[in-house]
């Protein structure tokens, strides 16, 4: 095997002084589905099976490989205890009721359905079960015996979206260990990730990358090519600057007052959409990663622990929580401080009306809030979202549109652009 030319098309060729013929293809399957050209994401989903044959797909499952030692290396020179959290779960973490709910046999289908219904059924789990969106509250069952504990495991969310920023299966990265300061974890975010790129770096995942990546978008209709050598340097090299959400609100709002730049949707305390945090991370990041800290504590999960912000509008209630910005894509990891107070916690979840007798199917959070009852408890951090540093942040893949069938026949879901 020798390495081809630069003008060449592939990256290898092979030099033979024989050929022997193992087995035939079929000849009733009179195409090969995958030729040699560049094949859309959409096409490729149609064939989950055989997508894995494509370079790129190959690249990536050898990348995920890497970047799955990297991590695992990190943590455990961290003292990170690596631990495994159940699938099947009662608790909806977030409240938002975006579930896929697991039941033993399709009879029940209709009676599980209807979220309202009180009557009795008899399930084989004797109450609502469903496949877990976040491993974060069970980690915390862990904290008291292991200060710092981590998992990479399955996730589900049943988001009706069809953007690359809304999957309904993924592995996310979740970690939690014991601090009092926001500023120590987002140190650690950095840390990791750098650890991660610089790992990467050292290996051929990147050559191997920049030969699919460049090819495929020389065969895309945007011919949109990307220098990852760079994008991998900035992550690893310059320092990641903070910015609270209160600031980032005013920069927005002056950007597009000054019409330095113009946004579909007007910058407010009521969330950032994903052209806010594009612009953020362009603007202060100059091309790489932006923490912004202290949210708005109403679009907030319930469990983070308010901010303690001297500086912040006293009508203005925050959390100790940060996002990690990135300009291509957005967030791509989210972090908070812990409500570690039970009757603070408790009002919290009143106010969010989680595990309310009123709300039918929002889970049962009773095992939470003992971890606080008859415990020293500290101040807590998460972190998730690392599938999509893998898949977009490093690499240059095409944002893929979904055709979701209806009763009426195949539609195209408008892509949600809120973050």
């Amino acid at each position: 095997m020798a390495i081809c030319p630069p003008t060449a098309k592939q990256l290898k060729e092979l030099h033979a002084e024989d050929v022997v013929v193992l087995g035939k293809a079929d000849e009733s399957y009179k195409t090969f589905p995958i030729q040699k050209k560049y094949h859309s994401p959409e096409f490729l989903r149609t064939i989950p099976h055989l997508r894995l044959r494509t370079p790129l797909n190959a690249v990536l499952a050898r990348l995920r490989s890497e970047a799955d030692y990297s991590l695992s290396s990190f943590f455990r020179q961290k003292q990170f205890i690596r631990v495994q959290t159940p699938i099947i779960t009662s608790s909806d973490c977030e409240g938002a009721g975006e579930v896929f709910e697991v039941t033993e046999h399709a009879k029940e289908a209709d009676d599980v359905r209807d979220v309202d219904s009180h009557k009795s059924i008899d399930r084989f789990f004797k109450s609502r079960k469903h496949l877990t969106v976040s491993s974060q509250l069970h980690l915390e069952a862990f904290i008291n015996d292991h200060p710092r504990v981590w998992t990479l495991s399955p996730t589900f969310r049943a988001e009706n979206s069809d953007t690359p920023r809304h999957l309904s299966e993924f592995w996310m990265l979740e970690a939690e260990m014991r601090t009092e300061c926001l500023n120590d974890v987002m140190e650690f975010t950095e840390r990791m990730l750098k650890t991660l790129v610089t790992d990467l770096l050292e290996t051929s995942i990147l050559d191997d990358l920049k030969g699919v990546t460049n090819k495929a978008s020389r065969s895309r209709e945007d011919n949109k090519t990307t220098d990852l050598g760079a994008r991998w340097g900035r992550l690893a090299q310059q320092s990641w600057p903070r910015i609270r959400y209160a600031d980032a609100v005013n920069l927005l709002q002056n950007a597009a007052r000054t019409r330095e730049a113009h946004f579909e949707y007007e910058p407010s305390w009521a969330g950032l959409y994903l052209e806010h945090e594009k612009w953020i991370a362009g603007k202060l990041g100059m091309g790489g990663p932006v923490f912004v800290t202290d949210f708005p504590g109403a679009i907030k999960p319930f469990y983070m622990l308010p901010s303690v912000d001297s500086n912040q509008p006293s009508n203005m209630s925050t959390a100790a929580c940060f996002d990690l910005l990135l300009p291509e894509s957005g967030e791509v990891v989210g972090g908070s401080l812990r409500e570690h107070r039970l009757d603070a916690l408790l009002s919290a979840m009143q106010s969010y009306g989680v595990n309310a007798p009123t709300s039918p199917g929002s889970g049962n959070l009773d095992w939470y809030v003992d971890l606080r009852r008859n415990s020293i408890y500290y101040a807590l951090w998460s972190q998730d979202h690392m599938q999509h540093v893998f898949d977009i942040r490093l690499i240059d893949i095409p944002p893929v549109r979904v055709a979701v069938c209806s009763q009426e026949g195949p539609r195209e879901e408008k892509a949600r652009a809120m973050g």
